[in-house]
């Protein structure tokens, strides 16, 4: 069955709608058709009478926004349900999700409860993934914790050609350890994807957990393994001091 990650705005309006569940159908269609059959009337809250997807959801099959209800869902994809932010799908500097520290504190706490395993050590993500690494070792115990120094974004959120390593882990220290890889936001997904891919190819086994998921601008394959919340919106933190 497919993975389904619902908005949670929708457990105010569909009772016991879950934030992720699994559902079986070959379509999007078909998945929204069986989780209207566990909770009646959510399928009034994504589609219209067409039916069609209504133009405020946006739907993504494994990172690929679709607009259709006959797109493919394969058993193992995972489908994404995101409400578009007033003002367009799009995010914009203008299209703002401002997270205070007590929405800090529940969303590293949903991550928490994620990410509970076995892990060797923790690789935080720096700048915008050492706060977000501090409160998640609390939670989880771990107090090995090592730094990647990356640079890819500048001062003003333009990316760079590529990211640019400024300190990383020698290999013995990842080497057959079980690393939990820790980052604030999953935007194009570029930096967390070469983290990744370096402690891959130092013979370590990562795991990538963060706080937002942006499916609609990424440009990486896959996902992340663990994300507490999916957005659109240009997500400031309260330790970003506004930005």
């Amino acid at each position: 069955m497919a993975a389904v990650i619902l908005p949670r705005s929708l457990a105010a309006l569909v009772p016991g709608v879950e934030h992720r569940t699994t559902a079986s159908g070959a379509t999007v269609g078909e998945i929204i058709a069986t989780l209207d059959a566990r909770w009646p009337g959510l399928a009034d809250r994504l589609c219209d009478a067409g039916p069609s997807i209504r133009q405020h959801i946006n739907i993504f099959v494994d990172g690929e926004r679709t607009s259709s209800l006959g797109a493919p869902v394969a058993p193992d994809a995972t489908v994404h349900v995101i409400p578009a932010i007033a003002g367009g799908s799009e995010a914009t500097a203008t299209q703002r999700d401002v997270v205070t520290w007590d929405d800090l504190d529940g969303l590293v706490a949903s991550l928490a409860a994620q990410v509970a395993g076995e892990y060797d050590a923790m690789l935080a993500i720096t700048r915008g993934g050492m706060v977000p690494a501090g409160m998640l070792a609390y939670r989880l115990g771990i107090r090995d914790i090592l730094v990647a120094a990356v640079a890819y974004y500048d001062e003003h959120g333009t990316p760079g050609p590529a990211p640019t390593f400024l300190q990383f882990p020698a290999d013995p220290l990842l080497r057959g350890r079980r690393i939990l890889l820790v980052d604030e936001v999953w935007d194009s997904g570029t930096t967390i994807h070469a983290v990744s891919e370096r402690v891959r190819q130092a013979g370590g086994i990562p795991t990538t957990a963060v706080l937002h998921y942006k499916p609609a601008r990424s440009v990486v394959p896959g996902v992340p393994d663990h994300f507490a919340a999916a957005t659109d919106a240009w997500v400031v933190y309260p330790f970003k001091a506004g930005r």
